[in-house]
């Protein structure tokens, strides 16, 4: 068989391509199950797909190719279907954002002469981003001017360190300090080392500890907890001897601490290794640290690259001084949002209680990504006193968090709940099972264009929303079919922004968007294409679909989550949507399981307050409150996930639960057709129901299985 040969497009190169062993797997995939989704050909070249026609060259198959529409530019089209669907480090992304400035200069300059004979105005409106290439880049890819600036700076003077930066072996930060001459090992010094320095030139240094370490006071770690709030993963990365991670545990956050002193360095890729290996792909929300005084620049510029939410470092006042670290002071993507001034010198040596030795004014510098607004000062009074410690309190070297043990639900009758797992595609597993065979169905649905799961045939990577939304609607006419007449179906979603033109310019435009829309509609929704910077609306369309395919909905929840997007020109965006399904009006539902306590005034007054209430309180009806709390509104919180291992995005646990009790009776069977890491599972197990997973991930269904013991794979 010959097959074609193509090029790859310009637009398409601007991303890395992944070889080796990654290149195998999926070479042996299209061999087994075919070609899924087609290579997109623009001019001859390939545009999008280029690992899928090496792939599939490799495996001796014949690509399915596509053109490309044309509409929009090829560029817009490149990273709308690439840039949130890769799993990229924002240096990463800040090498993209490089290989794309060429390509963004020739468009400025096409647009430019397209507009002869339109003025002077007419010739800067198509110009567009004069003097502003950097930042338009970087927007794109959603990533920090400041890291495109560096990576240009590299490029121009160390072009071998752009590979390494592009495979991860090192970030912006790295590779801009090694193209500057600076020595990685007088650069990382040792935490204690470091802090000794910093204070050489106060006091006596006879009198100082013997190990020369300055530790975080208590009061001065307290004054910061009583000022900020720390939601999700919060990192100290120069832990020393715990206290901040103490503190941080002691309020009930979900922390932990490294230490150069433990092998970890955190401005080297050691940190990353660590963080990968414990944690999988899950982000950092937070940093908070007293760092070594000595690299307080590298600790900050590491931090706001890393951290999705906060960054708190303990730094003197001398911080405000210095020139180097004005562009950390006014970042406009991760802005300064406040500064806690002790009023008194904070003594780091507690050896003494002279006002000499180991004694600086300093201060509490917050950033938040998001915020809005000048930069405030807040002062911390001397008065202000620590809390004691909790009396577990927390070792120095501290390790990272486990997950906390499973506990199977187990009955004197002899119940105990059954998982199994099918590794397939979901909608040809579905079909083996038998029709009314499952009780209930929870589960988190691959979100659109939003995570690449790494599997030929996934959903979620469709060239529309359109066949996005008809994918889904194929596997769930199967649940519908194995879901018992009582059965419920909970669908965990998530809405995008369209970021490019690709993900709505597509030649998937003439699928439909919901089947049983009228041909008018239908027709004025072709014409009519989402905007960039827009919501898609992908949920809204697939419940709108599912309603009009058959089934029953009985509710939509919203989930408030504690991630947040960084966005400046929009509320900030930190709930996704849950949908309660039906396939008949009358089916289980356990109200008791979702009840809440009253509000106080409620429960004082010893009734619920009457919709009819009338003046005269002979005349008010009494309602007696229920003994285990009222039922819960359609606003819940959705806690922490946990758990996954490198399971991108995994379901909270607390929301698995909560379906599987209230959706599923004792004893009854739990499906979930995307199972993932296996928390429906984890749910099921815990509450006493059984569980079918299904996955197309061999690798997630691995996790799961570990997270269940017992559990087995059909």
């Amino acid at each position: 068989m010959t097959l074609n040969k193509y090029d790859s497009h310009a637009a398409a190169d601007i991303f890395p391509l992944a070889q080796g062993l990654e290149l195998d797997a999926l070479a042996a995939d299209i061999k087994t199950n075919g070609q899924h989704h087609p290579i997109i050909l623009h001019e001859g070249k390939i545009l999008d797909g280029r690992r899928r026609y090496l792939a599939c060259l490799t495996a001796e198959i014949e690509p399915k190719i596509l053109a490309w529409d044309g509409k929009g530019s090829p560029l817009d089209y490149v990273i709308s279907m690439n840039v949130h669907r890769r799993h990229l480090t924002k240096s990463q992304l800040a090498v993209v954002a490089l290989r794309a400035l060429p390509l963004l200069a020739v468009a400025a300059k096409e647009r430019q002469r397209q507009s002869s004979g339109r003025g002077k105005k007419g010739a800067q409106e198509c110009a567009g981003m004069k003097g502003k290439a950097t930042e338009f880049a970087a927007k794109l890819v959603d990533c920090c001017p400041r890291l495109v600036e560096q990576a240009k700076s590299i490029q121009a003077s160390r072009p071998d360190l752009i590979p390494q930066v592009e495979s991860g072996e090192l970030t912006i930060s790295e590779a801009y300090a090694e193209f500057r001459g600076v020595v990685p090992s007088k650069c990382h010094e040792d935490l204690q080392v470091s802090r000794a320095r910093s204070l050489a030139n106060i006091g006596d240094k006879s009198n100082r500890k013997a190990n020369d370490a300055y530790y975080t006071p208590l009061h001065a770690i307290d004054s910061l907890f009583a000022r900020e709030a720390f939601h999700g993963l919060t990192v100290e990365p120069a832990c020393g001897d715990g206290r901040i991670v103490g503190r941080l545990q002691a309020i009930g956050c979900e922390a932990f601490g490294i230490d150069i002193t433990q092998g970890v360095d955190f401005l080297t890729h050691s940190f990353v290794d660590f963080v990968t290996q414990n944690f999988g792909e899950r982000e950092i929300t937070n940093f908070a640290t007293n760092p070594p005084w000595g690299k307080k620049t590298e600790f900050i510029e590491r931090a706001l690259s890393l951290a999705k939410c906060k960054v708190a470092m303990l730094l003197p006042l001398t911080g405000l001084t210095s020139i180097e670290r004005i562009e950390h002071l006014s970042n406009p993507e991760f802005p300064l949002k406040c500064l806690y001034i002790f009023r008194k010198a904070v003594q780091f040596d507690e050896g003494r209680t002279d006002n000499g030795n180991g004694m600086l004014y300093c201060a509490w510098f917050v950033w938040e990504r998001g915020y809005v607004g000048k930069p405030f000062i807040d002062w911390i009074a001397p008065e202000e006193e620590a809390t004691p410690l909790p009396p577990s309190g927390v070792e120095p070297a501290l390790p990272p968090p486990h997950t906390r043990p499973l506990r199977i639900a187990a009955h004197p009758d002899g119940f105990r709940p059954k998982v199994e797992y099918h590794c397939g595609d979901s909608k040809q597993v579905l079909g083996n099972l038998p029709a009314d065979s499952i009780d209930c169905c929870v589960t988190s649905v691959p979100y659109y264009l939003l995570r690449d799961y790494g599997c030929e045939g996934q959903i979620g990577l469709e060239p529309s929303v359109g066949d996005w939304v008809s994918n889904l609607l194929n596997v769930f006419r199967e649940v519908r079919r194995v879901l018992h007449d009582k059965g419920t179906c909970w669908i965990n979603v998530g809405d995008p922004y369209a970021y490019g033109t690709g993900s709505f310019n597509s030649h998937g435009r003439d699928k439909h968007w919901t089947p049983g829309i009228a041909e008018a509609r239908l027709q004025m929704a072709r014409n009519r294409p989402v905007h960039p910077k827009s919501l898609m609306f992908a949920p809204h369309r697939l419940t709108v679909a599912l309603a009009e395919d058959g089934w029953i909905g009985r509710a939509e929840v919203i989930l408030l989550k504690q991630a947040v997007d960084g966005c400046k020109d929009r509320p900030i965006r930190t709930h996704e949507y849950l949908y309660l399904f039906t396939k008949t009006t009358d089916y289980y539902f356990d109200t008791d399981s979702l009840r809440v306590a009253y509000s106080s005034k409620t429960s004082e007054r010893g009734y619920s307050a009457s919709p009819r209430r009338r003046k005269s309180e002979s005349r008010k009806p009494e309602y007696e409150l229920h003994p285990l709390g009222k039922l819960r509104g359609s606003v819940w919180p959705a806690g922490p996930a946990s758990g996954a291992g490198d399971h991108p995005a995994p379901m909270p646990l607390q929301v698995a639960v909560d379906c599987v009790r209230a959706g599923c009776p004792e004893g009854g069977t739990v499906l979930d057709p995307f199972v993932g890491s296996g928390t429906t599972a984890v749910a099921c197990v815990e509450n006493a129901r059984h569980c079918i997973g299904i996955d197309l991930n061999r690798d997630y269904l691995d996790i799961a299985m570990k997270r269940v013991p017992g559990a087995k794979i059909a």
